[in-house]
């Protein structure tokens, strides 16, 4: 699943990182990142809002509330 940009979700940011503990770090440390998604080639995405609405997308981890990060 990914956050779906085409329903409202606030796009921010692209980052290649090590894993997905990684990306999750990367979100927490931003204090405009409210979650993620996390692809399969190391590519880590944020965004300003909760992704609430998400699509299908193969392999693709979607982080829906940054504050089970913290």
């Amino acid at each position: 699943m990914v956050c779906d940009v085409s329903q409202a979700e606030i796009w921010l940011s692209y980052t290649k990182v090590a894993d997905y503990a990684a990306c999750l770090k990367s979100c927490t440390d931003s204090p405009k990142c409210k979650s993620i998604t996390f692809y399969p080639d190391g590519g880590c995405s944020h965004f300003g809002t909760m992704c609430k609405n998400t699509k299908y997308e193969k392999g693709a981890l979607a982080k829906k509330d940054r504050k089970s990060v913290v």
